[in-house]
């Protein structure tokens, strides 16, 4: 055991040199040591020892761990790969195709000699297959499958007959246009009008404009 006087040399020491602290021991506080000192040196004791606290170190606060997130990728915005303008097609028009004549009262049997001339006016062939061609009381023909080649013409007869380039027949044992007055109408194969020629009657034929 050390002795007080040994205890009170070495803590004087200390004071004297202005260490408050050596490594991690702690001591009681500074005005109670020197009352201490003092009274060991006048043999008046008024602490029986010093405790020497040792103080435990700190643990270290861990270093929170930091979660880098990656920035999101961006998806490329895919090439728009523009789409070619689709070159125009002359389309011929039906007001191409003309009534130019209706023979309404030939002579003899009307059945046999009644036909509509019709032509086109235009530069390009058409192709009349399932045109009509009709009177005012709607007695309607229609076009077999048929070419009208420009600046030809065709005549649709009333009566029965072989169809070529430049006659078509209705296949008609009864007349059709009437004497006293009529009107033909044309339609191409989506019931659009071509054409229309109206007479008043009282002759055989009539040109129409």
């Amino acid at each position: 055991m050390y002795t007080k006087k040994y205890i009170i040399a070495v803590c004087s020491l200390l004071l004297l040199i202005g260490i408050p602290r050596l490594n991690s021991f702690t001591y009681v506080d500074q005005a109670d040591f020197v009352r201490a000192s003092a009274a060991n040196v006048t043999n008046t004791p008024e602490y029986n020892y010093l405790p020497i606290i040792l103080k435990p170190a700190g643990t270290p606060t861990p270093i929170p761990t930091v979660t880098v997130t990656p920035a999101p990728t961006t998806t490329p915005v895919p090439t728009i790969t523009p789409v070619p303008t689709a070159t125009e097609t002359s389309i011929p028009s039906p007001a191409d195709i003309k009534i130019t004549f209706i023979e309404y009262n030939p002579p003899g049997i009307d059945a046999e000699g009644e036909f509509v001339r019709l032509e086109n006016m235009g530069t390009t062939a058409h192709d009349m297959t399932n045109w009509t061609l009709r009177d005012a009381v709607n007695t309607v023909f229609t076009f077999p499958a048929f070419t009208l080649q420009p600046g030809a013409s065709v005549e649709v007869w009333v009566k029965s007959g072989t169809n070529t380039a430049t006659d078509l027949y209705w296949g008609r044992g009864s007349s059709v246009w009437t004497n006293t007055g009529d009107t033909a109408t044309l339609r191409d194969d989506l019931g659009q009008e071509a054409d229309s020629c109206t007479y008043a009657g009282g002759g055989a034929g009539v040109a129409c404009p």
